[in-house]
C-alpha cells in the first residue's frame, strides 16, 4: 500500500546511545508550515525563547538569537526527526 512504510525504509529513532550518552529526539510533528514555534506547539513542547535557546545549544547552534535562519535550521532538524532534546 502507498501509505505503508517498507521494511527497508529508515525511521527516526527516539533514542540513540553513543559513547554511553543517550540522545533523545523530538517526534516529527504533523505540520506543513515554516514556523519553528508553531511546529513545537504541534508536539506540545515549550516554545519560549529561553527553551528554544536550550534546544539550539543541544543541537550545536551557538549564540542563538532566534533569527529566521536559526529557526528554519531547527525546523528542518525537527521535520527530519533529527532535533535533539535538551537534557534539562
Amino acid at each position: 500500500m502507498k501509505n505503508e512504510i517498507s521494511k527497508t525504509q529508515a525511521l527516526p529513532k527516539e533514542n540513540k546511545t553513543h559513547s554511553n550518552v543517550s540522545i533523545e529526539y523530538y517526534p516529527i510533528p504533523d505540520y506543513k508550515g515554516y514556523s519553528f514555534v508553531d511546529a513545537l506547539v504541534k508536539i506540545n513542547v515549550i516554545f519560549s525563547y529561553e527553551f528554544r535557546e536550550k534546544i539550539a545549544i543541544a543541537n550545536n547552534i551557538k549564540d542563538y538569537i532566534g533569527s529566521s535562519e536559526q529557526n528554519l535550521h531547527l525546523l528542518g532538524l525537527l521535520m527530519s526527526g533529527k532535533l535533539i532534546k535538551p537534557k534539562n
